[in-house]
């Protein structure tokens, strides 16, 4: 039901999310967020150590077949680097951030 779009910077090897993964820090919670988003937050995963996508995102997807082609074409890609619009950016290991971020799809 929602859509985003991801992409490679290929000379960079980066790959670039908007929505598809929140990765926010503890230090940013806690000077942003309330203790009851903070909660939220790590209950939904949507924290480093984890990056899931937002509980509302990962509950829109109906076709579970196109979104596991989608997660295998990212991995694919084999970043070194990931940047998402919400959290902290992941300046190596790419690969391993994406599979963690993924890991809700299967």
């Amino acid at each position: 039901m929602m859509d985003e779009i991801a992409f490679l910077h290929i000379p960079s090897r980066t790959a670039i999310l908007a929505d598809f993964s929140e990765n926010f820090s503890s230090r940013w919670l806690l000077e942003n967020w309330a203790p009851w988003q903070r909660w939220l937050a790590r209950l939904s995963k949507i924290v480093e150590g984890a990056g899931y996508a937002p509980l509302d995102w990962r509950l829109s997807f109906v076709d579970r077949k196109k979104l596991r082609e989608a997660k295998a074409k990212m991995m694919s890609w084999e970043p070194s680097k990931v940047i998402m619009a919400h959290g902290e950016w992941q300046a190596e290991n790419g690969v391993a951030f994406l599979a963690r971020a993924f890991k809700w799809i299967g």
